[in-house]
């Protein structure tokens, strides 16, 4: 039987019904019931909401070009460039509107995360990542369109916004590379993770002959075969240890760390970053750090020079970038800080489980401290120094 061909706007959808995208409101049952329950007061429950996103992700389609029919959006990509956008519009209306609006926007990427989590049973998501580079974008683009087209911004303020968020960008981009995969066979899927989801990971000649800079003691190499599977049932002392990963099956050097979002060891691991999909380590700490300054400066520059011109959409939307630049200087002052003693965000959680912390971000007596030029420079020039009691959690 002769495969059924589709026109641009045309699919099969859950029912394996043909379908057409100007049919995509129509006949929601799911939606009906929860809108019913809404305006009855009446709980939602989860198994109503996952039947209402089932049918959400099946007609989120756009059309396609290579005679299949249309294709599927992933929610993921699609939920940023609808939320916020209509988000914003809607917080230019007027004060209590932006008000409100900046309260539901955080509770929204909870709740997605959530209801995502719940779904997949997924600790990994590039909603956050996807939810950045939007508003990002957005922002750009309504201060080049509207504050430079209808306000006297000067060609040196434009040129300045412009470099920074190129600057941030290509910081972004060295921040989202290898941040320093341990295990050899779990890099490739890593990056694939990583950059599969826009088709632009490529293991260049380059990013080989940094890999072979990570000598890591695999657990065959030190052990014969029973010693390995006593370490696997935990019946071996090494299985005890701290810089013992069963997972990755291997020997961590001081100051890795095993991240249960991503499943893999990491050298010099700080902590995982959702808002970049990644975890920060060894080789992309500093581009991460830059990327958070340049955030900063991008967002309460262009704040600026937009508050000045009182303009309804572009009014809300600085006020929505001061409120994630005020989220993400935090964060920014906690690198800093942490920076400047030599220590990593793991470090400090292991030294808080042992009360050896003051305020929760100062490690006592902490033997990798060398003052404050000192670990700036190690920071800096990759030297940072490997002996303390605080290695893992």
């Amino acid at each position: 039987m002769a495969q059924e061909v589709f026109c641009c706007c045309e699919y099969e959808n859950r029912q394996g019904e043909r379908s057409h995208l100007l049919a995509c409101c129509c006949d929601c049952e799911a939606l009906d019931q929860i809108a019913d329950r809404c305006f009855k007061c009446e709980s939602i429950p989860p198994s109503l909401i996952d039947n209402f996103l089932d049918t959400l992700g099946d007609r989120c389609r756009i059309p396609g070009i290579t005679g299949g029919g249309a294709l599927r959006v992933n929610l993921e990509l699609a939920t940023p460039l609808v939320v916020i956008p209509t988000s914003l519009i809607l917080a230019s209306i007027g004060p209590i509107t932006t008000f409100c609006v900046l309260l539901f926007l955080p509770c929204f990427c909870a709740f997605f995360y959530s209801t995502w989590k719940r779904r997949t049973n997924k600790l990994r998501t590039k909603f956050f990542f996807i939810w950045g580079l939007v508003s990002l974008v957005f922002m750009y683009i309504l201060f080049e369109l509207v504050i430079c087209g209808y306000t006297r911004v000067s060609y040196s303020d434009n040129i300045l916004m412009t470099v920074a968020v190129i600057g941030m960008l290509v910081a972004l981009k060295f921040a989202k590379q290898d941040p320093g995969v341990l295990v050899e066979d779990k890099r490739e899927k890593y990056m694939q993770d990583s950059y599969g989801f826009f088709g632009v990971y490529t293991n260049t000649e380059e990013q080989k002959a940094e890999d072979e800079d990570f000598e890591v003691i695999q657990m065959e190499d030190v052990m014969n075969e029973e010693e390995t599977d006593a370490v696997i049932k935990g019946d071996h002392p090494l299985s005890k240890g701290d810089n013992w990963c069963v997972k990755c099956e291997l020997q961590k050097p001081p100051r890795s760390g095993h991240c249960n979002v991503c499943d893999v060891c990491i050298a010099d691991r700080d902590h995982h970053c959702v808002w970049i999909d990644s975890c920060v380590g060894r080789k992309n700490h500093r581009s991460f750090l830059v990327a958070m300054v340049m955030f900063v400066f991008v967002g309460c520059y262009g704040s600026y020079v937009t508050l000045a011109a009182v303009w309804g959409l572009c009014y809300a939307s600085a006020w929505y970038t001061l409120l994630v630049c005020c989220i993400m200087a935090v964060g920014l002052v906690h690198q800093i800080v942490l920076i400047s003693q030599n220590a990593t965000s793991q470090e400090v959680h292991r030294a808080s489980q042992t009360g050896n912390t003051c305020w929760a971000i100062f490690i006592h007596k902490n033997s990798r401290n060398n003052g404050l030029i000192q670990n700036w420079r190690d920071f800096v020039l990759y030297k940072r120094s490997s002996r303390s009691e605080y290695e893992t959690v």
